[in-house]
């Protein structure tokens, strides 16, 4: 996303179980783990706009769906953005935020 020069990029977690995630781990998985997310951390925080939130699931089924599409259809691609997608386009306008 930072090679398409996007701005005020957030990446919404819906579930704490990220916090928890280390605990269940196994040693070599967990140093693993904690390296991904120190680097995602220290990526975003060096971009202006950039934030990582939690967000509750009922009020974030968008994603939950684009995420859901790539992990059970294998849309492998990654979904980047600049409105809401045609099969979505219904729960966004619902979702919104007048």
């Amino acid at each position: 996303m930072r090679s398409m020069r996007m701005e005020n990029v957030t990446f919404s977690l819906t579930s704490l179980d990220i916090i928890k995630a280390p605990i269940r781990l196994k040693n070599g998985q967990c140093s693993v783990f904690l390296g991904h997310l120190g680097a995602l951390l220290e990526y975003v925080k060096d971009q202006i706009g950039w934030d990582i939130s939690f967000e509750p699931l009922e009020r974030n089924r968008g994603a939950f769906y684009i995420a859901r599409s790539v992990v059970k259809e294998l849309r492998l691609q990654s979904y980047v953005s600049q409105g809401a997608l045609r099969w979505l386009n219904g729960l966004f306008c619902e979702e919104m935020i007048p």
